[in-house]
This record gives C-alpha cells, sequence and structure tokens, in this order.
C-alpha cells in the first residue's frame, strides 16, 4: 500500500478502493518514491466504481488536513479532514448542485477508446489531459483559519470527455482506461465550503500519491506485473493434478492420435504392396531370362589347375 511517514505525526496512507476494497498495488522496480511522494499502479476494471480512501494515523497532524484529488489532471473534489473525522475519509465521487437539487455522481473507470485508423494527433485542447492520463492524483495539504462560506452551490466538476484518440497521440504510453462519472442522482448529502490558509505559502502538498490505472495487460505491456505463462500441455501433467473435463479433452486427443496413427499405417502398407507388385514386371522377367541365356552361350574351358575360364568374345 502507498504510505508516507512523518517526523513529527503518524503516517499518511492512501488507498483506492472498488466494491469496499482496495485494489492490490504495483510498484514499478524502475521508479523510485521521492520524498514525501509515492507512485503505485492499480488495475482497472471497465465499468467499476471506485472510491479514494485517506487515512492519517496518530498523533495527527496541529493542522487541519486538506485531501485534494485530481483524476486525469483535473481537480474533481476536495476534503477536510481533522480529528473529528478520526483522521479518515473516503470520497466515493462529486456532489453538486441543479437548481434546488442535490446531485451526486461516483467515480468509475471507461475504456479507452484508441482507434488505429486515425492518423492525426489529438488537438490542442486535449494534449495536456493526455499527458496525465491514466492518472488519480492525491495532494495533501496543511491548512489553518478554516472559515464557512455563504453559498452551498457547487459547480460540476470539470473531467473532459475523451472521444477516439490514435495511437500517435498517446505517445507510446500503455494507456487502457480514463475515468468518468456515473450517472447523476438525486441525494440527501450536501456540503458546507469553507475557505481556508494553506500553512505553506506556496501552496506545495505536504505529501503527494500518483496512482496510475491501468488494464491488466496493459501492466503486463509495462512489464510492471509478470505476463501470463504459457499453460502446461495436458499430455505433459499428472493425470492426478487433472479435472474430469481436462481427463476427457486428453483421452480425446489420445483417441485422435491413434486413429490417426491407424490411416497412415494402413495406407503405408497398401503403397508397400502396390511397390511389390510393380517390381515383378514383365521386362524384368525377360532381363533376367536374357542374362541366363547369355551366361550359357558363353564358352567356358578349366585348366589343370582347376581353374574356369570364360569366353566372353
Amino acid at each position: 500500500m502507498a504510505v508516507l511517514s512523518f517526523r513529527e505525526h503518524g503516517d499518511f496512507k492512501v488507498e483506492i478502493l472498488v466494491d469496499g476494497q482496495p485494489l492490490e498495488e504495483f510498484k514499478d522496480d524502475d521508479e523510485e518514491d521521492k520524498p514525501n511522494e509515492a507512485m503505485r499502479y492499480v488495475m482497472a476494471t471497465s465499468g467499476k466504481e471506485f472510491a479514494v480512501r485517506f487515512t492519517a494515523a496518530r498523533p495527527y497532524p496541529k493542522y487541519t488536513i486538506l485531501v485534494n484529488i485530481y483524476l486525469d489532471g483535473k481537480w474533481v473534489r476536495g476534503r477536510y479532514v481533522d480529528k473529528d473525522d478520526k483522521g479518515k475519509v473516503e470520497i466515493k465521487g462529486t456532489i453538486q448542485t441543479l437548481g434546488d437539487r442535490w446531485l451526486s455522481q461516483n467515480f468509475r473507470f471507461a475504456e479507452l477508446e484508441i482507434n488505429e485508423s486515425i492518423s492525426n494527433v489529438a488537438p490542442e485542447s486535449l494534449r495536456e489531459t493526455i499527458k496525465s492520463l491514466g492518472e488519480i492524483k492525491v495532494s495533501v495539504h496543511y491548512v489553518q483559519n478554516l472559515v464557512p462560506k455563504n453559498t452551498q452551490k457547487r459547480d460540476k466538476s470539470n473531467i473532459q470527455d475523451i472521444g477516439p484518440l490514435s495511437e500517435k497521440s498517446l505517445k507510446g504510453k500503455a494507456l487502457s482506461h480514463r475515468v468518468e462519472f456515473s450517472e447523476a442522482k438525486p441525494t440527501t448529502r450536501t456540503t458546507n465550503s469553507k475557505s481556508c490558509t494553506y500553512v505553506d505559502p506556496q501552496k506545495h502538498p505536504q505529501a503527494t500519491f500518483l496512482f496510475r490505472y491501468r488494464s491488466k495487460n496493459a501492466l503486463q505491456a509495462a512489464y510492471v506485473i509478470p505476463r501470463t505463462p504459457s499453460p502446461v500441455p495436458l499430455e505433459d501433467r499428472n493425470l492426478d493434478e487433472l479435472n474430469l473435463e481436462e481427463a476427457r479433452e486428453l483421452l480425446k486427443r489420445q483417441r485422435e492420435r491413434d486413429e490417426a496413427a491407424k490411416a497412415i499405417k494402413q495406407e503405408r502398407g497398401i503403397k508397400r504392396e502396390r511397390v511389390e507388385s510393380e517390381g515383378q514386371s514383365d521386362d524384368e522377367d525377360v532381363h533376367l531370362i536374357s542374362s541366363k541365356k547369355a551366361k550359357a552361350e558363353h564358352r567356358s574351358t578349366v585348366n589343370e589347375r582347376g581353374q574356369e575360364t570364360i569366353d566372353l568374345t
């Protein structure tokens, strides 16, 4: 899990939740964590809603914590965390108003549409978005002097709708998904906006957590997780380890091989008989007979030592 430690207070931890459970995190061995920054990969599934959970361990900082959520490079939500929250907050989506109604929309993974037939690069309006595409960033700040605002109106978050992209636009990045919002639903939850003062005048975050979400295939292509090994052939596996379906398949293959071998053997037998019958031709018989006759017509003499001399003329 992505955890950052501090001397002045307890650890900060951020998790990405799907169906209420933290996603498994993967670390790229070629990328080292920077001071107060942590980067992990997680596996995205199309259509799955997700949430971001931030946890501050005891002892808590003396300041209020502001947690900002950025999806694909766009700010979508901010939450204050203090002792009353017991150092923990879970952010599932956004809340905004439509007239006098409050509506909520959850975060959701969506498949990125990549069209290989498109040859042109992305328009200027999308280039900055593509740079941070496939990323969930959580920045943690120390703030103070919180003051409630008079308005409770919340504008809709500014996640940009991304249409089909070309391979050229991605510039070699192994991207597979983007973030979208679920359908808006009425909610009884409201938000009370507050202004604050950042402890750091430059508004630099105290901690930053970056999660790059990808499909399983994309993670394997980037060598973040091992590639799926080739399955061991049924013929090489222990018979005791096969289930009923696998055993039937193995028996079927053996029968097919036996039938094929039998057919080949029968075909070879037919060819052998044909060759033997063709070898016993009339021409060969005539040749042999003429050879015997030729030998009989040659004159031979035997000397006193018993050696035979044949006259071939």
